[in-house]
């Protein structure tokens, strides 16, 4: 390998030093010279033998001009290194107004010896291969006047009025057009986009003396829209303007897909906020999401008894197809696959992309969303997709709940669950009589925890808690209340349990009563909850069920569960706003005996159920009472 004599020029020695020991260490075959200033740098060039200059650009401008111009007179054979920033369009112009740049380093690229070797026998080999050339070139342009600034990843060039001075390779990559082929154009006219022509033009007749930045677009050869950051200054010694083409095309995208976004999910939330009935929230989503660029259509469906029903449809004109309810495995549907997964399903149908994405709300489908595009749909729009069905599964799942409360029309539905219940297994387990009752007065879930509140009749208390303490789930068995009234156990349970799934579901849980031979349930909902998908998570997360009765009626004289006595305390719970807090504080005074006369329970003693203080307790309460009133006088 051949020896190489490097010429560093720096205004920090010890700097210089480090460097130059580091690449001599790490490079045997090369000697680094170390110089302050001008001055010194024209002294060593003078005594020759230099294979190539390394010259920081932040030596003073004038400096570094001279420092050029006075290497490209004495031997413009000896290629040229700048340590520089990234991207300064006005670092290639002050270049070009002394001479030549052959390469440029980035700063902290440098401080790697392996980099610098890198770059200086690249620059030695280019010079040895090119040769010391006229300044005119084969393709007319000026190469003394010619950047080859490969380390930065822009397109650089030298502009007139009449011609397009000196380029860079990068500008052949960016445009597509070959080096002779660029030489012949005028790069406003036929390579700048129509609409950002006069900017440019602007820039080239009247050069700015500071550097400007502006966005413009490229169209390269095969006529595809690049968009374009440029930089620009003048030069100081004709009227030329030098000018950096960075691609910022993906970026640029990226961020007006990112507007875009942060659009849609404000549109979102607001028809998810604002929509009063489940209808209006269908029509509006697809109607919002039909807007989106490149989409074709944009539909809604549910499963309606054997049949996938279309509840909404925005932007087609032909006919849905009919679908039927259960999967075909030979050519299923997105939708189909989407509904009976619960996951994202996509194919590509006919001239379009086909995403289906379902709509659950704790683990029960209320719909499928499916959106045809124009372009296969990537994985930033289906992840927006997904989130945007999550938050309309919120939205239905709050109507629907506040429209098992006030509706006209409902189902009740009795429902069995064989065993599967902790309090079934204990019946079962001491054998109690078929007249012996546990009934579940009130849950209330935290967490993964749920509290339960029950009451046993015509059963022995002792061997039933002994019995239930041993059953899965169970945690701990509080007793409380009078001594003379019925038996009240307070039970800390894991959850999910039956009640906590089926009011996840917006499902109204009337009763629930434990007996040896099973858990009966009374159920209420809208004839508009998918009640099967309901039943079969039931029946998933906790055993067998079966349906005992079911009926759909008009509730008396119109009246709504609001005006019902049983469903008053949902109804006004609903319309309080509680905190979790506030509601686990109050439903466990209500069932601790809190508010009897006695008192069955006192502030402290909640608070150690709770874990937490007397004094927030009676907090929680005074503030949960103030906004229960509030909702029920208002």
């Amino acid at each position: 390998m051949t020896d190489l004599t490097v010429l560093f020029v720096h205004d920090r020695p010890e700097w210089a030093d480090l460097i130059a020991r580091r690449v001599e260490s790490y490079d045997g075959s090369i000697q680094v010279r170390t110089v302050e200033d001008v001055e010194a740098a024209e002294a060593a060039i003078a005594e020759g033998g230099v294979d190539c200059l390394v010259s920081d650009y932040r030596l003073e401008v004038a400096d570094v001009h001279v420092l050029l111009s006075r290497l490209r007179e004495a031997d413009p054979s000896v290629p040229i290194v700048l340590i520089a920033d990234d991207g300064r369009s006005d670092l290639a112009a002050g270049a070009i107004e002394a001479g030549v740049t052959d390469h440029v380093l980035f700063e902290s690229a440098a401080e790697e010896p392996a980099v610098f070797v890198t770059w200086v026998r690249s620059a030695v080999e280019s010079a040895a291969d090119t040769g010391a050339e006229d300044a005119g070139g084969a393709d007319g342009t000026d190469q003394t006047g010619r950047v080859g600034i490969e380390a930065i990843p822009d397109a650089v060039a030298i502009l007139s009025p009449e011609r397009l001075e000196a380029f860079n390779d990068r500008l052949i990559a960016l445009t597509g057009f070959d080096r002779a082929a660029l030489a012949d154009r005028d790069l406003v006219e036929e390579i700048v986009h129509p609409a950002d022509r006069r900017r440019i033009a602007a820039l080239i007749e009247k050069p700015p003396v500071e550097p400007v930045s502006i966005e413009a677009s490229v169209v390269d050869s095969d006529g595809a829209v690049r968009i374009c950051d440029w930089r620009a200054v003048g030069l100081a010694d004709g009227p030329a303007v030098c000018v950096s083409i960075r691609d910022v095309t993906e970026r640029s995208r990226d961020r007006r897909r990112l507007a875009r976004d942060r659009s849609l999910r404000r549109a979102i939330a607001h028809i998810a906020s604002e929509a009063r009935s489940r209808s209006e929230l269908e029509t509006t989503l697809v109607d919002r999401l039909a807007d989106r660029r490149g989409t074709r259509r944009v539909w809604l469906g549910r499963i309606d008894g054997e049949s996938f029903a279309v509840t909404a449809d925005s932007g087609g004109a032909e006919p849905l197809p009919d679908l039927p309810r259960e999967q075909d495995e030979r050519d299923p549907h997105p939708a189909i696959r989407a509904a009976a997964t619960q996951s994202p399903a996509s194919e590509a149908i006919d001239d379009r992309w086909t995403l289906a994405v379902p709509i659950a709300f704790r683990e029960v489908l209320e719909a499928v969303l499916v959106v045809e595009h124009e372009q296969p749909i990537d994985d930033a729009e289906r992840d927006l997709l997904v989130e945007t069905a999550d938050l309309i599964a919120v939205a239905i799942h709050a109507i629907e709940t506040e429209g098992a409360l006030i509706a006209e029309r409902a189902i009740e539905l009795g429902v069995r669950i064989a065993n599967g219940t902790p309090y079934t297994a204990a019946l079962a387990a001491i054998d109690a009589d078929d007249d012996a009752r546990v009934s579940v007065r009130g849950t209330v879930p935290t967490g993964d925890i749920v509290r339960q509140f029950v009451t046993l009749r015509d059963l022995e208390a002792d061997a039933f808690r002994e019995a239930l303490a041993e059953q899965s789930g169970v945690q701990t068995i509080t007793a409380y209340g009078p001594a003379d009234g019925p038996v009240r156990l307070e039970v800390l349970l894991d959850g999910p349990t039956p009640e906590t799934l089926l009011a996840g579901a917006g499902v109204l849980v009337e009763s629930v009563v434990a007996t040896a031979a099973g858990t009966e349930i009374i159920v209420e909902c809208t004839p508009r909850r998918p009640i099967e998908a309901i039943l079969d998570l039931l029946e998933e997360r906790v055993g067998p069920v079966s349906t005992m009765w079911r009926r759909e009626r008009d509730r008396p004289d119109g009246s709504s569960v609001l005006e019902r006595g049983q469903d008053v305390t949902t109804a006004i719970l609903e319309r309080a706003d509680l905190t979790d807090r506030q509601r686990e504080v109050l439903e466990t005074a209500v069932h601790r005996g809190y508010f009897e006369q006695p008192r069955a329970s006192s502030a402290s003693e909640i608070g150690d159920a709770l874990d937490i203080t007397e004094s927030t307790v009676r907090d929680h309460i005074r503030r949960a009472e103030g906004k229960l009133f509030g909702a029920l006088f208002r």
